[in-house]
């Protein structure tokens, strides 16, 4: 009389596959190759399975409602059962926790790194997640996380000041305060402009702003420009320093061009 056995997980998760296996053997212990092995779910037949040469049988399965169930498999008169318990898998992974790091003060244009972590319920690293970075309320970055869940940003603030840094991912949010100080070290101003003009010509008045200890532009910085000591106007300086405006003078004679910042 030919024998059968029944293999399958004690425990599985709802709409999640499993294997079912086993062998089917003669009455000397020897493999019965090719048969057709009938498989049963609390009595019911799902499917079958046709046996290899050594005699073993398996088939992929899976349960879309949670419970208790009798697994089956049948051949001619040999029985075999195992009871598997299917139950709900755990939710998936949601955004909880955004965290945000950042040095409790720095200098301006100097460059500093804004770091933190996006986590799931269960505590663990969110792969993948577009985390928003806001400065004083004004987005200025969208960076992604890396496989550990975390993402990193330098940032340069180039004005003294007290600054609030945000960050965003999903419904949370993190925040941080910065304090930048002034940076004191030495710096360059140049102006040209034309050495003739006629009376109400326009003409151009440039120059750059630089840093004495690296020679490297300074951005966003106010430049007032003085004609014979009166202020005229005023431009800013782009990212690498340079500033540019035109003016007019309609009184001839000799004048003193200056900026000062």
């Amino acid at each position: 009389m030919a024998s059968i056995t029944i293999s399958a997980p004690s425990s599985a998760i709802v709409n999640k596959s499993f294997t079912i296996n086993g062998y089917v053997e003669d009455d000397q212990f020897l493999p019965l190759v090719g048969v057709t092995v009938q498989l049963y779910q609390n009595g019911v037949n799902f499917g079958s399975a046709v046996t290899n040469l050594a005699g073993r049988y398996s088939k992929i399965h899976s349960i879309g409602t949670s419970g208790i169930y009798e697994l089956a498999a049948f051949y001619g008169a040999a029985r075999a059962y195992r009871d598997i318990t299917v139950s709900e898998g755990p939710p998936p992974p949601k955004i909880t926790t955004v965290t945000i790091s950042a040095p409790s003060s720095n200098i301006e244009d100097i460059a500093f790194t804004i770091s933190g972590y996006v986590r799931d319920q269960y505590g663990g690293g969110m792969a993948g997640i577009s985390v928003s970075l806001y400065q004083n309320g004004e987005q200025f970055a969208v960076v992604t996380t890396n496989s550990s869940g975390q993402y990193s940003r330098s940032r340069i603030i180039t004005s003294p000041g007290v600054y609030e840094l945000a960050t965003n991912a999903g419904s949370e949010w993190a925040y941080r305060d910065i304090t930048i100080t002034e940076k004191n070290v030495g710096t360059t101003l140049n102006v040209n402009s034309p050495a003739e003009v006629f009376q109400d010509e326009q003409f151009s008045v440039s120059g750059r702003l630089t840093q004495d200890d690296t020679g490297g532009g300074l951005g966003g910085r106010s430049i007032t420009i003085f004609v014979d000591g009166i202020p005229i106007g005023s431009t800013p300086t782009d990212s690498a320093g340079y500033y540019s405006t035109n003016l007019s003078i309609n009184v001839i004679g000799l004048h003193m061009i200056k900026a000062s910042f």
